[in-house]
């Protein structure tokens, strides 16, 4: 597991109509193992944040900073989940979770057999067989996680990956991830819109301020685990989720992006 430090991160590029200034002077901590959403108004830069991370978007000011480690572009120690699951049509569950450990060289064998074993850890090995286009969504989206942990990243980011899942689906795909982590301890730097969704999951909620984006504020969450779907319904939980979601409305509605009452 590997701890992520940002420092002074801002983040501009050029758009049509000019430059745009998508993040402004983001300082944030994310400890080792930790869980850590990512909320705020569309367009804030939750997912440009969440790429530079990645080594995917290179910021303009500032560093960034994984197992002290400064990022300079992508890396195995990083895994990324997509809000859709980017798996290879071509290639059957099994072969795409053992892509990751085959480009990093290891043998056919013993890549096919740690990807059934990663797949039977986390109850889905009876799709091992089957190819991604057989799968529903929220199985999908199983597989690409099973296939982010493979190669034993420190650092799992991801951007909204249920986001685009019915709400029993997405339900069902949250306990996954909790299992997942249960399982695998990773840093996790999750992306959503969905207040109770980052509620559930994190240990501490991340709130951005709209374009150009910054930090809000850091919150933590100190509901006790094991959380369940039964968590949602108890007083702690839905007075952080008002707070929350107060918090991302005042913004939006100062910045314009909602209607003021």
């Amino acid at each position: 597991m590997s701890a992520i430090e940002l420092s002074g991160v801002s983040l501009r590029y050029r758009a049509r109509h000019g430059d745009v200034l998508a993040l402004d002077d983001v300082a944030l901590q994310l400890p080792s193992g930790s869980f850590t959403c990512i909320v705020g108004a569309s367009g804030c830069g939750k997912s440009t944040l969440l790429r530079a991370m990645a080594g995917l978007e290179e910021p303009t000011e500032g560093a960034i900073r994984v197992g002290g480690e400064l990022v300079r572009g992508p890396s195995r120690d990083r895994g990324m989940v997509f809000q859709t699951s980017t798996l290879y049509p071509w290639l059957r569950v099994r072969e795409n979770v053992a892509f990751g450990p085959r480009l990093g060289g290891l043998p056919r064998r013993e890549r096919e057999a740690q990807a059934i074993a990663l797949l039977d850890e986390l109850g889905i090995g009876d799709f091992a067989d089957a190819y991604p286009g057989e799968l529903s969504g929220g199985m999908q989206q199983r597989v690409a996680i099973a296939r982010a942990l493979a190669t034993h990243p420190g650092v799992l980011l991801m951007d909204e990956p249920f986001g685009a899942l019915d709400a029993l689906t997405r339900r069902s795909a949250q306990s996954f991830l909790l299992e997942a982590w249960s399982r695998h301890p990773r840093t996790i730097a999750f992306v959503t819109h969905d207040i109770e969704e980052a509620v559930l999951l994190a240990d501490r909620v991340v709130v951005m301020t709209p374009r150009p984006g910054r930090v809000q504020a850091l919150v933590p969450v100190e509901l006790p685990r094991p959380r369940t779907h039964a968590t949602r319904d108890e007083p702690a939980f839905r007075q952080l989720v008002r707070e929350l979601l107060a918090m991302v409305l005042k913004e939006a509605s100062a910045d314009g992006l909602v209607a003021s009452s």
